[in-house]
């Protein structure tokens, strides 16, 4: 739309000029979005300074001046819909109930919400004197390249604690993958604490504005699946030279060397990996952590779990690895064929093939961790959903490479284990609809993948950094938000997603609380996502407030707020509420206003829509208000729609005919995404490159 562009350009000389001209509302309503304008108008994006509450890059409490700005003028609700209200203005953001503005009375009920954050490390290890931890956060306030603003981590033995504080986000590149992880790293110094010990670790993530109700803290969570207190076992001998034991073929179960030489570990193997467990606890004793760290290295071959180990416990993970010089693809663990585990809660399994050759589990013990780690997984065709252990554990899988998966992967389904950390991996076929549940997906390029809704609460959840290729099979919906009656925090972060299906009903690549869907959505956060795709092939349909089929059912009413929409690239985006109820004859329809924050652009900048709505027109019901500062919106629903030049597209066109998958989504210099969103809440875009000034919407500058 040619007119917001040129309301962009007005924004950005505003911001740049002299001092603001008076202020141009009077009041702030109580849901801290709407404002009583006094000389009402629309879109004159007149600047409104607030002070704020709120952290510093310390984490320490401080005052932020921000400039927000009137947007749209807020209509009356259907079927009065074409009338505007009298006085009553949008704002660009929010305000919230701690922010004050001068000469203005704030009215505003609502809090900055937490951060959404999670770890974006396996824990369990042992470490000496210095121990790393790294978390990915995000809130909707982050600014300038950083997304909150410090993140203050600390360890303690129980009596000494020590901390570190980061500001800065890290640009990780993913080993396998290649994407750009930006995360929060510290390395704190454990020298104080007790040793042979163990020490838990806590982190306190601190939003740019806020008050101490906006601070999230690990150490108010529990369960291992969510952001909870992490736990290592500083043992600085174990941490320099680890007890070892070797697995050969000749090996001898009863005699096998245990302990710190790895050249008499080599010279004197045991013969299996069951065999190895119970002669290290022979040697090295029954009590609980004794068998800490130990690592099992495999020589080139094909191990099997025949049986379980003497049960053994142990306050950090035992690692299982091929020996020194042997290649992952000659160390092959198989499991599967008979329902045996090994008999410890903490196992981490790195540098392997492992192939899964029977239906029972990997590893079955109630209230386990389990780390896969540069891996390669073979599914022998076992992909079966039970694929991993007992529902009540745990999984990390680290720079694995699952393969051409074509069916379930059956990660994380409701009936499997807790899948807590999925990072860097690799895997899965074009439009296969294979299942991942998804709390913590980063950095992954995965084929054909959609989002498992198990049975777990979506809250508190990031997909960010990642590539999705070649999703879209007929039936099935790429990601969504819809279980329970609110979803509070759910963070999707500079993805590419790639719809690449064609016949059968066309799908949605996203759908937060769309189409008859139940949950309230609270701080909703997209930002930098490219999708890929043609028309309502790979469609957003975001935060509605209808429910065909519960006609006049007011307890089905939904209550969107706090979201955040920055510098996406969208195929179609389609929202609906009282406009819509009303064309469809829903008896309420003048109350379905729950999603209005959204429909008036609230929180919503430098957004790029490829296609018009679902309806192909405008007044059925479908689109926003007002899309957001500096945004744009394609005029067509055939072709190429408004272009943003992709370097090599491979998704869905028109035909619809299925795309090849695996296109190349950086944009040239002359494409219309360019240039749409200032103060960028990332550093980095998803190959590395800086993020400064006025920069492109999607993945990519």
């Amino acid at each position: 739309m040619v007119g917001l562009a040129i309301h962009e350009r007005a924004f950005r000389r505003r911001r740049s000029g002299a001092a603001p001209p008076p202020v141009p509302i009077s009041a702030v309503a109580a849901d801290g979005w709407q404002a009583t304008m006094i000389a009402p108008a629309d879109l004159a994006l007149s600047p409104v300074s607030v002070s704020r509450q709120g952290y510093d890059a310390t984490g320490a409490a401080t005052t932020h001046s921000e400039t927000l700005y009137t947007t749209k003028r807020v209509r009356q609700a259907y079927p009065n819909q074409a009338a505007l209200t009298v006085d009553t203005v949008a704002l660009s953001d929010y305000v919230y109930s701690t922010d004050t503005i001068a000469g203005v009375t704030n009215n505003s009920t609502e809090a900055s919400p937490k951060p959404v954050a999670n770890w974006s490390m396996a824990d369990r290890k042992v470490v000496g004197n210095s121990l790393t931890l790294s978390l990915v956060a995000f809130h909707r306030n982050g600014r300038a390249g950083r997304p909150v603003a410090a993140v203050a981590f600390r360890a303690t033995d129980g009596t000494t604690t020590v901390t570190a504080t980061a500001s800065a986000l890290t640009a990780t590149v993913d080993p396998l993958t290649g994407n750009v992880i930006q995360e929060y790293v510290a390395t704190l110094d454990i020298t104080s604490l007790t040793d042979n010990a163990n020490v838990t670790a806590n982190a306190k993530v601190y939003p740019w504005i806020g008050g101490a109700g906006s601070v999230r803290d690990s150490a108010d969570l529990s369960s291992q699946w969510q952001f909870s207190p992490r736990t290592f076992r500083k043992d600085t001998a174990r941490a320099a030279n680890p007890p070892l034991v070797y697995v050969a073929s000749g090996g001898n179960d009863s005699t096998g060397y245990v302990g710190t030489d790895a050249a008499l570990a080599a010279a004197s193997p045991c013969a299996t990996p069951v065999g190895a467990i119970n002669r290290v606890r022979a040697v090295l004793g029954t009590s609980a952590g004794s068998l800490d760290g130990l690592r099992v290295r495999l020589t080139a071959g094909t191990w099997s779990r025949s049986g379980g180990p003497t049960p053994n416990t142990v306050n950090a993970a035992i690692v299982i690895e091929p020996a020194p010089g042997v290649a992952k693809t000659s160390c092959i663990f198989e499991f599967g064929a008979a329902n045996n585990d090994f008999e410890l809660l903490y196992v981490h399994m790195k540098g392997l093939t492992i192939r899964r050759v029977g239906g029972w589990y990997l590893h079955s013990w109630t209230g386990y961790v389990t780390t896969v780690e540069d891996c390669t997984w073979d599914w022998n065709g076992n992909t079966s959903t039970n694929a991993l252990g007992n529902q009540t554990a745990t999984h990390n899988f680290i720079n694995v490479d699952f393969g051409a998966v074509t069916s379930g992967i059956g990660l994380g389904e409701a009936t499997n284990p807790a899948l807590a950390l999925m990072r860097g991996c690799t895997g899965g076929a074009a439009n296969a609809g294979a299942a991942v549940e998804m709390l913590t997906f980063i950095g992954n390029t995965m084929w054909g993948v959609v989002q498992s809704e198990a049975a777990r609460a979506q809250d508190n959840r990031v997909i960010a950094f990642n590539k999705l290729l070649g999703v879209g099979a007929p039936g099935d919906i790429v990601l969504r938000v819809s279980l329970g009656s609110t979803v509070s925090g759910f963070a999707l972060v500079q993805n590419v997603i790639e719809y690449a299906a064609a016949g059968g009903t066309a799908q949605r690549s996203f759908m937060p609380s769309g189409d008859s869907g139940t949950p309230n959505v609270e701080h909703l956060i997209e930002w930098h996502n490219t999708y890929a795709g043609f028309d309502a092939y790979g469609r957003h349909n975001a935060l509605y407030d209808e429910t065909p089929g519960s006609l006049g059912d007011a307890t089905k009413r939904r209550l969107h707020k706090l979201q955040s929409y920055v510098g996406n690239i969208l195929v179609q985006l389609n929202t609906k509420s009282d406009i819509f109820c009303g064309n469809n004859s829903i008896a309420d329809a003048p109350n379905r206003t729950g999603n209005w924050a959204f429909r008036h652009g609230v929180g919503c900048r430098g957004v790029f829509v490829r296609y018009r709505n679902a309806s192909g027109t405008t007044g059925a019901g479908y689109e926003q208000d007002y899309p957001g500062i500096g945004s744009v919106v394609g005029t067509s629903n055939t072709g190429a729609g408004l272009d943003p030049l992709f370097t090599s597209y491979q998704g869905t066109t028109s035909g619809p005919t299925a795309g090849a998958g695996g296109g190349d989504y950086t944009i040239g210099a002359l494409s219309p995404a360019k240039g749409l969103v200032t103060g960028s809440p990332l550093a980095v875009d998803l190959a590395g490159n800086a993020r400064s000034g006025t920069v492109a919407a999607g993945a990519y500058v």
